[in-house]
């Protein structure tokens, strides 16, 4: 915690390919921490398993930037090419075949060998390249270097949820959890002013970003209040005693609905033994501490606590402008504590707002003005801005800090609560 922003540097092959391989490294080191049978296991209610996670990246690498720019490349196995296609798996969902990636067949460690296989062949294309060609690689590598990366943040987030369905609760990290119960300042309101301000990512900017950044543009900005830290356990199981998930008066009359039908009465992984309370973490069952931010809230929940607080949830504009005043960095996947710590005073005006928990905003997920799609691949194409999605900003600690930027828009069905997610409140100027 306490690391200092540092500012996206410019797209060149020499940083993209340092990236790349640094982030197959890592994607390596977290398989390295399950058994082989936990390759198999699916989310309840989705069709992709840990192991289809692991060659999906693999697949795009080599259809898309070693086979497209290496003529004399052979696939490296047909039948995989196939199986980690997702327009085939887009037709298994159509005909309502989730049970397929419980296949015990591709091996994982086949599928292992396929990923160091590519990672090498992607590496010598840059070396074996021409500069014309180098050029017409970088923004492929950087698009696939993005689906990595995301996949890292997804694969955790699935594990823990997959290891939340066996009685036993297992960890995925076995090791002794460091004393969390930090907290320094207490939470206070900060102005942010009226004033237009720019958003977003220039369409002439040569740095790693996704095409959902784009284009840059002026918004004119209402003074309000932002919270200077992220709502607290301590805080949200005020909520819950005070009857905060039996009161429809603070909840909208979808997230009601959805409350209802989902039996919601405290956040995804607590579970309450007489007075105490514990979660689950990737480490396993542990203690509540209190200190720490709330997370794995939905969005309904999020702004029902916003409403019985008389607040409501920043926008995505209110929360840009807010980051751009923050210099200091907070949790990220490298740190590999993976779970949100208790805030301290590392911070000059927003504590935990540079990683640590995505925040939700209010802001719908819609196209920036003069939005247009960089994305070679076709099948993220299809996907890029999905009906009723909201935009969370900040990070989690369990996303890679090297794909983190204070632009980047994360964006999640509002009932999504597997997501390390929280809350950051906001409030009008009166």
């Amino acid at each position: 915690m306490g690391t200092i922003w540092r500012e996206e540097p410019e797209l060149s092959k020499e940083i993209l390919l340092k990236r790349f391989l640094e982030a197959r490294l890592l994607t390596e080191k977290l398989y390295s921490y399950l058994t082989v049978e936990d390759f198999n296991l699916i989310v309840p209610g989705e069709i992709y398993s840990l192991k289809w996670m692991t060659g999906f990246t693999t697949w795009f690498f080599e259809n898309y930037l070693v086979e497209k720019f290496n003529p004399q490349y052979v696939q490296f196995n047909t039948e995989l090419n196939f199986l980690f296609n997702p327009f085939y798996q887009n037709r298994i969902m159509e005909n309502n075949r989730s049970d397929t990636w419980s296949y015990s067949r591709p091996s994982i460690e086949e599928i292992k060998s396929y990923r160091l296989q590519i990672t090498s062949e992607v590496a010598n294309l840059f070396k074996q390249s021409d500069k014309e060609r180098k050029n017409k690689i970088i923004p492929v590598l950087a698009e696939g270097l993005g689906l990595e990366e995301s996949f890292q943040e997804l694969f955790l987030t699935n594990v823990k949820r997959i290891f939340y369905e066996n009685p036993l609760r297992p960890a995925f990290l076995d090791r002794e959890e460091e004393n969390l119960e930090e907290y320094g300042k207490e939470q206070y309101w900060v102005h942010v002013p009226s004033e237009l301000i720019t958003m977003g990512v220039s369409r002439k900017a040569n740095i790693f970003v996704h095409d959902n950044e784009k284009d840059q543009h002026q918004y004119h900005l209402e003074s309000c209040m932002i919270s200077s830290h992220l709502v607290t356990n301590l805080d949200f199981l005020s909520f819950i005693e005070n009857g905060g998930y039996e009161n429809p008066q603070f909840w909208s009359e979808k997230g009601w609905r959805i409350k209802e039908s989902g039996n919601w009465l405290k956040p995804l992984y607590w579970e309450q033994e007489g007075k105490h309370w514990w979660v689950m973490t990737l480490k396993g069952m542990m203690p509540i501490n209190l200190m720490s931010p709330v997370h794995h809230i939905s969005y309904f929940e999020a702004a029902a606590f916003a409403k019985w607080k008389g607040c409501r949830l920043p926008t995505e504009y209110e929360w840009e402008k807010a980051a751009t005043l923050e210099k200091h960095f907070s949790q990220f996947l490298e740190s590999e504590s993976f779970e949100p710590r208790a805030a301290n005073d590392k911070f000059d005006y927003f504590s935990q707002i540079h990683g640590t928990l995505w925040e939700w905003t209010q802001s719908a997920y819609t196209p920036y003005p003069r939005f247009e799609t960089t994305m070679v691949n076709t099948f993220e194409k299809k996907a890029n801005f999905l009906c009723n999605e909201l935009v969370l900003r900040g990070g989690s600690c369990i996303t890679p800090a090297q794909s983190y930027r204070k632009t980047f828009r994360h964006h999640l069905d509002p009932s999504e609560r597997k997501f390390f997610s929280g809350i950051r409140l906001a409030k009008d100027l009166v």
